[in-house]
Order: C-alpha cells, then structure tokens, then sequence
C-alpha cells in the first residue's frame, strides 16, 4: 500500500520563492495545482515595467478583463520611455494612468521616468470618475523628468498627480536629465494665493519624506511649485542639493517656514561659482535653521564637479565652513547625529587625505557641545581611501576630543548624483 506525501505550504513557498527571478520557472509552478498558482502568480506580476504605449494599452486590455486575478499581486508600477528611444518621449494619458492606479489595489510604489503626460479634460479624467476607489498609500513614488504638453510643469498639474495618493513615505523628484528639453515653469495664480493649493477632491497627501535629487538649474523652479503646495508641512525627513543663489533662496524660503515635524535633513551644497559668490551674510540668511525645533539627524556632504585641481581645497573648506555655520544655528535642545560625506575626485588617495586631514575638525568640539543629547558624528569616506582612512580618524579624534563619538564608514565612492 503506498503512502502519498505532500509538501507542507512553507516548503512549497519557498521553492517558489527561490525561483522569483526566473520567470519560465515560475509558469511552470503555476501549472502545479491551485496554492502554487497564487504564489507563482504574486512574484511574476509583482513588478509592472511599461516601456511603451503599446505595452501600457495591452496591460490595461488585460485588466479590463472580468476574470483578470493578477491584479492584487502587483505591488510596483514603473512606467519609463524605451532607452534606445532617447528622442522619443512616451506620453501617458491622465485619464489612463487614474484608470490603471484604480485597478491595482496592492500598489506600494510608483515611478514614472521621461514620460509626458496628456491631461486633456481634468474634470473628465479625474479620481471623481472613480467613486469607489480609494486612494493609495505609498511607500515610494518617484518622478523623474516628468512633463506635461508643451514640456511645461505647473503646480497645478503636479497638486492633480499629487491628489491620487492618500499618503506617500517616500516622494522624489528630479528634472534635468540627460535628454530633458528646458521646461517651463507655471506658477498658477489661484494655487499661488491661498497656499495650500486649492484642493479639487481632498486635501494634499502627507509626505514623510522628500527627496530633491539633482542640481540642476530647474530646481529652484520647481522647489518654488511644491512650496505653494505646502508639501513641507508633514515632512519629517528633507534631502536636497544647492547648486545656485537660485536653490539657496528657495531652500532659504522653506527652513524660514515652521517645520515641526522635520526630523532630519541632508544639505548637500556643491561649491559652484555662482554659489561661492554668495556673501556670508546671504549664505547665513538662508541657510538659518533655528525654526527646525525638532531636527535630530543633520548630514551634510563635502562635494565639487569638475573643479580645478588647484581650487579643490578652497571649495572644499568653504562647504565645510557653511555646514558649522549652520549647526551653529539650530536650537540647542535638538541634535542628536551629524553625518559627514565626501564626494571629491581624487587620483590618489594621499590626495584625498591630504584634503581630509586640512579640514579643521576642531570646529565640531565646540559645535556639538552645544547638543546636551548629542550622540555622535558618522563620517562616510570614498572606498578607495581604504586602511588609510584610520591613520585619519587618529588625527582627527586627537583635533576634536575622545570624548566625542565617531563612526567612521568606507562606502562607493559616486554616491551623489
């Protein structure tokens, strides 16, 4: 008589699970019987990537379908242009893109990348066509050179992107790709004047953190967009990039505005010519953080492109000099971290110690101090710095005081954008 054996349901998720990145085997465990068809079926629709308009119709076909099951399995949705189509910019029609968010209850991250989109008849293609759709809660969502007609971004037009999120943990945006055309910026009027962007269907979604990736010359314009948005009221983590006097006074414009809630934030000031003309007095003015009363982590980073050899030490002592002043301004009940990285192009590592070891570390003794709940000071390094990076930590703890805790970590060295 012989005896039939199964397989308990972990042993089974984790074959299929092992298998997640190869997708013919992941068909063939869908054939196996019904339970391995719903795990098989989560990891080989978890990822939506549409590369072009062709591939965004057919995906909506298939969820128009009655009998479509696949489409709480998908989790992440990626719509970019074809790379070997640099020339050609995919558009996404507003009313589609609703459509599709409507139809995929699970999402957890969006991102569009060098996509146009067509927003026709706002009132039409709206979350009001959809009554019994909730909106998502994102972990992440990310727009990179993202457009509308006329290669224009209007505040308006992001508020309506916006407005299909019930919350968002993570938002970046970045313009000023490779391939992005000049964009136009548009100020409306009647979003401008009440502040909080005149709301449609509901109020702005909370966003916890805020990602300004690049250093472009469009930032200002569009850290100017979501500053009449009122995106900085719930935020509790700020990244962003200085560049120009143009991004100083619009960062300059959101620190001067209560944050209650910001609990950490990375300044990353590239030390450009436009930027290190900039009076001390001017600097100070906008980089104030004495209304950041809840702020715990501060990190800055040391960083400068395509700068001459000879004016790399210089450059990199003014960025310095701009941190200290500005930890200088927070309250005195609030640090708690400071992180330190640097991103200077060397071709020996002596060269990037020598610049490392000129820096005056001193400065932090007295700065920190000021922080009754200071914990420590974490300084990232290049990767090619290698062992000698303690010969510099030695150095440095005996310019500061032992009595300060310091973390000191090897990462890649291209860590900025």
């Amino acid at each position: 008589m012989s005896t039939r054996q199964q397989l308990t349901w972990q042993m089974s998720n984790n074959i299929i699970d092992n298998l997640s990145g190869d997708t013919s085997m992941l068909m063939s465990c869908s054939l196996v019987c019904k339970t391995w068809l719903l795990r098989s079926r989560r990891h080989m629709f978890l990822h939506a990537r549409i590369s072009s308009e062709d591939r965004l119709r057919l995906y909506l076909n298939l969820l128009a379908l009655p009998h479509s099951t696949f489409r709480t399995s998908v989790e992440e949705i990626v719509i970019q242009s074809s790379p070997d189509k640099s020339s050609n910019r995919m558009t996404l029609k507003y009313g589609d893109f609703v459509w599709l968010l409507a139809r995929l209850p699970s999402v957890q991250s969006v991102s569009l990348d060098a996509v146009t989109i067509i927003q026709e008849n706002e009132e039409v293609a709206s979350i009001l066509a959809y009554p019994t759709w909730s909106p998502l809660h994102l972990s992440s969502a990310i727009f990179v050179d993202v457009t509308w007609e006329n290669n224009t971004v209007s505040t308006s037009k992001l508020v309506s992107l916006l407005h299909l999120f019930h919350a968002v943990d993570h938002l970046a945006f970045h313009w000023g790709g490779q391939n992005q055309q000049p964009l136009k910026f548009k100020y409306d009027a009647k979003v401008a004047k009440d502040g909080r962007a005149a709301t449609k269907f509901k109020a702005l979604p909370r966003i916890n953190s805020l990602l300004l990736l690049d250093a472009s010359e469009w930032s200002p314009g569009y850290m100017r967009c979501l500053i009449q948005m009122d995106l900085y009221a719930s935020l509790t983590t700020l990244v962003v990039f200085i560049a120009d006097r143009g991004m100083l006074v619009a960062l300059g414009n959101v620190l001067r505005s209560p944050l209650r809630s910001l609990k950490k934030l990375s300044a990353y000031t590239i030390a450009t010519d436009d930027l290190m003309d900039a009076s001390a007095e001017e600097i100070a003015k906008h980089l104030d953080l004495s209304k950041c009363t809840s702020l715990i982590f501060f990190d800055f980073g040391l960083v400068f492109k395509s700068a001459p050899i000879e004016l790399r030490g210089a450059r990199l002592r003014w960025q310095w000099d701009t941190a200290v002043a500005m930890l200088y301004s927070l309250p005195p009940d609030t640090l708690h971290e400071i992180r330190v990285s640097f991103s200077p192009r060397c071709n020996k590592p002596s060269d990037m110690l020598v610049y490392l070891a000129d820096i005056p570390w001193y400065q932090l003794n007295s700065a920190v101090r000021r922080f009754p709940n200071f914990v420590r000071i974490a300084v990232d390094c290049p990767e090619y710095i290698g062992k000698d990076v303690l010969t510099l930590a030695a150095a440095v703890a005996l310019a500061v005081g032992n009595d300060i805790r310091f973390a000191w970590r090897i990462v890649e060295e291209d860590v900025y954008p």
